[in-house]
């Protein structure tokens, strides 16, 4: 659950999450499909919060015709912030829709609504008539928010002979960076990776990310610009190299 376009802090982060998921075709229209997984963050910096969580998610999808396909999900997830940084839980719904726009475009977005509900204690400050009899200027009280807004996601991508490019968008909650904890999130990424004949795929992305928070405290925005380059050497599965042999192909 870390994300690079909205990690602010130049810090160590050590993170690491699974997931499964299965999906059910009962015909060639319907399918069903959920999933589950978790994740644990940690922050070398002791003023950043650490975060871990887990989540489940379920789906319907219905095929319209050869290009478009339709489908609602619901999503819930648990972000719990140790030393007493409280939890937060999330449900989100979402309607979904998908189209093959060519034969090399490719379009998918959704749109839905998520309500996020927030637990943790809360430092105040104590009336200064009362804090000058007993002596404390400040308590710490059980502090609760529910608070509603609109999640979405768009991307298109395509391939351009052995090239491939994408973009995408997504607004949801996320559990922030440390300094903003359980927030709303925006992200735009970009992508363009490139095969070559010797089965080397090079490759560079852009995104963009910012956070807003949602509940108390920090009332603001905050966002951050990130790139990045890859190259890496594609490597066959044994099953595929086994058949190029029995054809007489070289493996690469």
């Amino acid at each position: 659950m870390v994300n690079l376009g909205t990690e602010f802090f130049d810090g160590a982060v050590y993170s690491i999450n699974g997931n499964a998921g299965a999906t059910y075709q009962h015909n060639q229209r319907w399918s069903f499909g959920m999933s589950g997984g978790s994740f644990v963050t940690r922050r070398h910096s002791n003023a950043l919060a650490s975060a871990q969580g887990y989540g489940a998610n379920g789906e319907i999808n219905r095929v319209l015709n050869r290009r478009s396909t339709v489908g609602v999900s619901y999503q819930y997830g648990n972000f719990f912030f140790p030393k007493g940084f409280g939890r937060s839980d999330i449900h989100t719904w979402m309607g979904q829709y998908s189209r093959q726009l060519t034969r090399r475009w490719t379009f998918s977005g959704g749109a839905g609504l998520y309500r996020a509900e927030s637990q943790r204690l809360q430092n105040v400050q104590v009336d200064p008539v009362v804090a000058a009899l007993i002596g404390v200027f400040s308590s710490v009280q059980v502090f609760h928010n529910v608070v509603q807004g609109l999640s979405a996601s768009a991307g298109i991508g395509g391939r351009l002979g052995s090239s491939s490019v994408g973009i995408a968008y997504h607004r949801g909650i996320s559990p922030g960076n440390g300094v903003f904890l359980t927030s709303q999130e925006e992200v735009v990424q970009g992508n363009v990776s490139f095969l070559s004949r010797r089965r080397v795929n090079a490759g560079t992305y852009a995104m963009w990310g910012r956070l807003k928070q949602v509940f108390e405290g920090l009332d603001g925005n905050a966002g951050r610009m990130s790139a990045s380059r890859a190259c890496r050497r594609v490597v066959l599965d044994p099953l595929h190299l086994w058949r190029r042999r029995r054809r007489g192909v070289p493996a690469v």
